[in-house]
């Protein structure tokens, strides 16, 4: 099964607007890292180096290719064309590189799924015209097996998305409203879906979500918060700079005074980006379907596969907003790039969802055969993350603390015959032992009142498996109508975290004084 565009693709290699070998973390699995350092580097390649390995770099359970100063890949040429196909032909690319943007699901026995992801340019390109997509080669119901039921809730899904009747958001709703009234339904969840078939129930639905009362101001402000949240970090990295730094800073002087943003200034961005709702409406159903179909008869899986899809879309039309109210207009290059870039961001997704479980199933390891993320487990995955992020700063700190340490100590200590290893704990570690100190006080602090990675990965999903106190602050507080109840909530956090870290302090001086 596949969608009605997927046979259509062709990778337009130089004349991409947003090239994937360009501000983009490439995985180089496990076997191409292998023979990678067998490989001569091709002519061109800038700076020189042996062998292709030697351009990887460790980046958690894998390797990456390490981007040169401007943020491309070494191996990408000025015509934009890769000198390691050029050289050596397609065989010598790593997985990601043949694949992309292609994706495969074997879903069940003889029933494997194709899609395309839309964070390609050339992608979008086919998506824009249509008004929604159609499925080719689609299998009865039965031949998913276990999956039957999701599948018949992922139809469900499409075909309310597909409906023209409907705006993309508002569908986007419905499918909540659907998603949340199976998972109340508890072990009778199948038996509801039929009724989601009905022409007339869904024109219900669709009236309620119409005249639901939604706090307009509220919602544009939790986007942009978002929005400023996804971009922090990767401004951080230079990533994405000539969209992002714009972008941002229109963001932050929003935010300095979100009642510069008028009710007329929304209808006016509505009315901007309504050609723009079939393209929308396409990249919804696409998400959808490759997105939705995880563990069999697990529809709060579903639901949160769901919830990141609508997170997206939040975050895309946001982007949006801020380039028309940044630029007066909308025009179709910058709402691709929007899109394109938007979902890059969110890689993690494609991470959890596609990689880990493949590396799962090739090791026989059932824990990472899924994605953790839909799962009560997902605090893992949101750990890995964050351990990622925060890895560079915390070695930048240990860095500096050696940069303290005489170098004479280890010529003498050398000279006594001390080992590597007494050298570290004698010498180095004693030496060092404020920063561990400031170290563990700051990294303590900070996965206490966890927040960003939550938000963006999973918004204290599945269920409440990855709601932290922050998120419960601010999800209560500002969505659920306890503003009281959640400050009070926040003081007592900040007091905790207060006194762990006191606590930190002293025992680590402690340490200090003992070890010096």
């Amino acid at each position: 099964m596949k969608p009605d565009y997927y046979d259509e693709f062709q990778c337009i290699a130089d004349a991409c607007s947003l090239t994937c070998c360009q501000e983009w973390k490439i995985a180089v699995d496990r076997k191409t890292a292998a023979a990678w350092k067998k490989t001569e580097t091709p002519e061109g390649v800038r700076p020189k180096r042996r062998t292709l390995s030697d351009y990887t770099k460790k980046c958690g359970d894998g390797r990456i290719i390490t981007l040169d100063e401007k943020m491309r890949c070494p191996f990408l040429d000025e015509r934009k064309l890769c000198r390691l196909v050029l050289t050596y032909g397609d065989a010598v690319l790593s997985e990601t590189c043949t694949l992309f943007p292609r994706e495969k699901h074997e879903v069940a026995a003889g029933i494997t799924e194709y899609s395309l992801m839309p964070c390609c340019p050339a992608v979008v390109d086919l998506l824009w015209g249509r008004e929604c997509i159609r499925f080719s080669d689609e299998a009865d119901s039965a031949s998913y097996g276990a999956y039957e039921a999701v599948y018949g809730v992922r139809k469900r899904f499409l075909t309310i998305m597909s409906d023209r009747a409907y705006r993309p958001a508002q569908s986007l709703c419905m499918l909540f409203y659907m998603a949340l009234d199976l998972c109340d339904a508890g072990t009778s969840w199948k038996a509801e879906v039929s009724k989601y078939g009905d022409v007339h129930f869904r024109k219900e639905l669709a009236d309620a979500v119409e005249h639901a009362g939604v706090d307009c101001r509220a919602a544009f402000v939790e986007r942009n918060e978002l929005f400023l949240d996804l971009a922090e970090n990767y401004r951080k990295e230079g990533l994405y700079r000539a969209f992002l730094t714009p972008a941002a800073e229109e963001a932050e002087q929003i935010a300095e005074d979100y009642g510069k943003i008028r009710k007329k200034d929304l209808d006016a961005f509505a009315q901007a980006f309504s050609p723009y709702e079939a393209l929308m409406r396409c990249y919804l159903q696409s998400e959808i379907f490759s997105e939705c179909l995880g563990e069999p008869d697990d529809v709060e899986y579903v639901t949160v596969k769901l919830q990141w899809i609508a997170l997206e879309y939040a975050a895309i039309r946001h982007a949006a907003f801020l380039c028309w109210h940044r630029e007066g207009a909308l025009s179709y290059e910058t709402m691709r790039s929007c899109m394109v870039i938007l979902s890059r961001m969110l890689v993690f997704k494609y991470i959890f969802a596609n990689l880990i479980p493949v590396l799962g199933k090739a090791l026989g390891i059932a824990a990472l055969s899924n994605n953790v993320l839909g799962t009560g487990n997902a605090w893992i995955g949101v750990l890995m993350v964050t351990i990622w992020q925060s890895m560079a700063f915390n070695t930048l700190i240990y860095l500096s603390g050696l940069q303290t340490v005489d170098r004479d100590l280890y010529e003498a200590a050398a000279l006594d015959g001390a080992t590597g290893f007494r050298r570290f704990f004698q010498i180095t570690f004693p030496l060092i032992a404020p920063f561990f100190t400031i170290n563990m006080v700051l990294s303590g602090k900070n996965y206490l009142m966890a927040f960003d990675q939550f938000i963006a990965m999973t918004n204290g999903g599945p269920g409440t498996a990855t709601t932290t106190i922050s998120v419960l602050i601010y999800k209560k507080g500002f969505s659920g109508g306890q503003f009281a109840y959640q400050s009070a909530n926040a003081v007592l956090l900040f007091l905790v975290v207060v006194l762990i870290s006191v606590f930190q302090l002293r025992v680590l001086e402690r340490r200090e004084e003992k070890v010096g």
